[in-house]
Formats: C-alpha cells, sequence, structure tokens
C-alpha cells in the first residue's frame, strides 16, 4: 500500500529526532512512518524538508515534489497533517484522511472555519482525532457528521524507556 503523508508546518525528516526537538504531532508521524513501513507499505512523507531521502523505510521528500508524486506512484492513503487546505486540489487517492492533532480552539475557530468548509468537508473520507473532546468540538463547531470521524489515542512507544534505566541516578 502506498500511504502519502503530507505536513507543511515545520522543516524536518525522519533523522531530526536525533539532531532536535519536535512537535508531538511530528514525533509521531515519524514513529507511525516507521512502523507502516515495517509492516511493508510504502510511505511517502512530504515536508519542508530540503531533499529527498530514506529513514527508517520512509521516503521523505520535499513538499513541493507532491504533485509530481502523484503523477509516479499511486496514491492509496492520503493523510494530512494540519493542513485541510490542501484538499481544495484534486488529491487522487482512494482515502483522504485530515489528522487533526490540535485542538480547534487553539488556532480560532473563525480562522478554522474556512479550512472546515462543507467543500473541503466533502473532500475529507475521515478526519482522525486524538480524544472524544476533541471530536464533539468538531461536529459542534463545524456541524460535521459524526460518521466523519476516527479517534485514533495518543500512544506510548513502551521501548523507548527501557534506555532510561540510571539515567537519574
Amino acid at each position: 500500500m502506498n500511504i502519502f503523508f503530507y505536513d507543511f508546518c515545520i522543516k524536518y525528516n525522519g533523522d531530526s529526532l536525533n539532531k532536535k526537538p519536535l512537535g508531538g504531532s511530528q514525533t509521531a508521524l515519524i514513529y507511525i512512518s516507521r512502523e507502516l513501513a515495517k509492516l511493508k507499505n510504502n510511505v511517502f512523507v512530504f515536508t519542508l524538508c530540503d531533499k529527498e531521502e530514506n529513514f527508517d523505510g520512509g521516503f521523505y521528500i520535499p513538499v513541493t515534489r507532491l504533485n509530481d508524486m502523484f503523477s509516479a506512484v499511486t496514491c492509496d492513503v492520503f493523510i494530512s497533517l494540519r493542513g485541510s487546505s490542501i484538499f481544495d486540489n484534486d488529491i487522487p487517492a482512494k482515502l483522504k484522511i485530515r489528522w487533526a492533532q490540535d485542538s480547534i480552539l487553539y488556532g480560532g475557530v473563525t480562522i478554522l472555519k474556512e479550512l472546515y468548509s462543507d467543500a473541503i468537508i466533502r473532500k475529507i473520507d475521515k478526519i482522525f482525532t486524538v480524544c472524544l473532546w476533541q471530536t464533539l468540538t468538531f461536529i459542534n463547531e463545524f456541524k460535521i457528521s459524526k460518521e466523519k470521524f476516527f479517534i485514533t489515542r495518543n500512544g506510548v512507544n513502551i521501548s523507548l524507556f527501557n534506555s532510561l534505566n540510571g539515567v537519574l541516578e
């Protein structure tokens, strides 16, 4: 399966966790792309990175190449982090997902109402949220059908804590 992630917010790639702190959304995306690649999926992560590179099975590609990749590779699943306006474009994917990690109250509901217009929502198959409160906020503020939502929950990779023994001693 060919999975495309789209995140235009900050500059990073699959090696960024080894070099600098990242936000929770970008960190989650890096770990998810690694796990999806282990499951034999082709994972393409479009970010503000400088060049195309492969990290742990995921291809990190500059966002400016997104349309080129749509022409070159069949996109089975397209997932946009934070960006809804990308769905104004014709996204040639079998499944289109808007992964909403942030509270809509954080960015201001008025601004976001344009990003969640009926025209855009019709082009999105699912909206991934991280909790019931976030989902209900979207439903109440934007009048989006509850069938559009899937609550992903936050996760913890327990193996990351194995190396902490004695660190603080």
